[in-house]
């Protein structure tokens, strides 16, 4: 099983990527295999600004649109998705908790993923 990792990016300091570590972190701990976003942004070439990080908004040189198909390939390789506190909030993660659901992927959420893993979905 690979999970994608979602979650509020834009508007927050330092990209939300403290809490994506997190969850990274805590999946390699249980032998999840998981693709980031934020590994993506930093395999992809993105180099954000002091200010960008701070704001946590892109400036317009960076490419929306290759992003958004770079994480719509990512959530097709995944067998599922989990969603981080917040996601309700960001338009990127909606739409990728919507493609995730069209195409057909498991949902999980943050708040209650320690809860399914104790009931070995692992396995």
């Amino acid at each position: 099983m690979k999970i994608y990792i979602a979650g509020p990016m834009t508007g927050i300091r330092d990209f939300n990527f403290p809490e994506f570590r997190k969850m990274e972190k805590w999946m390699e701990g249980w032998g999840i295999d998981y693709i980031s976003p934020v590994d993506m942004d930093l395999d992809y070439g993105l180099i954000f600004t002091k200010e960008e990080m701070a704001t946590g908004r892109m400036s317009a040189n960076k490419s929306l649109d290759s992003i958004i198909r770079r994480d719509v390939g990512a959530i097709l390789e995944c067998t599922g998705i989990v969603m981080l506190k917040g996601w309700e909030d960001s338009r990127g993660a909606m739409a990728e908790w919507h493609v995730a659901r069209w195409a057909g992927r498991n949902m999980f959420y943050e708040a209650t993923i320690a809860t399914i893993v104790a009931k070995d979905w692992v396995n």
